[in-house]
Parts: C-alpha cells; sequence; structure tokens
C-alpha cells in the first residue's frame, strides 16, 4: 500500500496524475504498518463505521447501486434494503460495495429481493441484541420458512405454533417474511 501512495503522489507532483487516491481503513483493525502509514499520511476525513451509523446505510445503498448499475435497471425492495440495513457490516463500505456489484451482476430480474442476496444478508438479525433463546427462534422460524418456501401457514405447523404467533414473532425478531422465500 506505502507503495502505491508514493507512486501516486510522485504521479500528481509530477503533472502526471490528476485523479484522487482515496484508500478506506479501518485503524484499529489494521496491521502495524497500514496503522502507521495512517498516522504519517493523517486521515483526510474520518468517518463513523456502518454498524455506528446504520441510517446512513439506506444513501449509501442507493449511491454505490447507481454507480454498480448506471442504466438504472435494477431497484431493492424494502425487504431487501431492511437486510441491508440489519448487517453489521464488518467491511465497511468496500464489503458495502462488493456486495452491490455482485448482487447486481447475477440479478437476472430488475427488482432485487431479498431472496436474491448472499445468504448472511439474507438471515442478518435485527441490530439489537438477542438472548440465545431468541436466536434459536429466530433460527427455528427462518428454516421453517425456508422449508416451506415462504408459506406462513405451513411454517407456523411445522413449528407447532398458530399464524398469528407466527407473525408476532417475525415482527419482534426482525425476521421481514414479505418475500415468497428467505
Amino acid at each position: 500500500m506505502a507503495h502505491l501512495i508514493s507512486r501516486h503522489r510522485a504521479a500528481s507532483s509530477a503533472g502526471r496524475r490528476a485523479s484522487t487516491l482515496s484508500l478506506t481503513v479501518c485503524r484499529e483493525q489494521a496491521c502495524t504498518a497500514v496503522r502507521a502509514l495512517v498516522d504519517e499520511i493523517g486521515p483526510a476525513r474520518r468517518t463513523t463505521a456502518l454498524s455506528r451509523a446504520p441510517e446512513r446505510i439506506p444513501g449509501l445503498v442507493k449511491q454505490v447501486l447507481s454507480r454498480a448499475d448506471p442504466h438504472g435497471r435494477h431497484t431493492l425492495t424494502p425487504a431487501a434494503l431492511q437486510a441491508f440495513v440489519q448487517w453489521s457490516w464488518p467491511g465497511n463500505l468496500a464489503e458495502l460495495s462488493d456486495t452491490i456489484a455482485a448482487v447486481v451482476g447475477d440479478a437476472q430480474a430488475p427488482l432485487i429481493q431479498r431472496r436474491h442476496l448472499p445468504q448472511h444478508l439474507r438471515q442478518a438479525p435485527p441490530r439489537r441484541r438477542l438472548t440465545p433463546l431468541e436466536t434459536a427462534e429466530r433460527e427455528a422460524i427462518i428454516r421453517a420458512l425456508s422449508t416451506a418456501e415462504g408459506n406462513k401457514s405451513e411454517a407456523a405447523a411445522a413449528l407447532g405454533i398458530g399464524r398469528t404467533t407466527l407473525y408476532r414473532r417475525l415482527r419482534r425478531l426482525g425476521i421481514d417474511a414479505d418475500e415468497r422465500f428467505l
């Protein structure tokens, strides 16, 4: 990385490059050499981790989607967008960008639904901390809905609960089952 920055600086100083080099680094998780480089260069702008600012995610998703799909052929359903908001984004913006690019690249239809997203996003837990019992319950409900191909009556029967109870637990556990399949 240091070599890349040195080459970019030299080309910019010599007038051979007018572009801007943007690097995204989570300083706390970076190796010692990268931390030293960040300390030497100094951050031009600090941002809050996406996991600490979920309200930024819908706007970022829209921006990244417009870059990944410049012709505007794809849109996200509210359920798919909610999955992006629920995920913790340990890779921050780089992971978000890569995920959207992959989803757009794989999309067969213009409407991207939750079921088109990678599995870790489809099953992203709600932002609040779940108890171990709630986590197990959430996983069982997701499995039952998947097995029942989204049919809530069948899923409720498989779980041994009423359909109304299933709806209540879907809301409480942050499971969006509005699409056909999870």
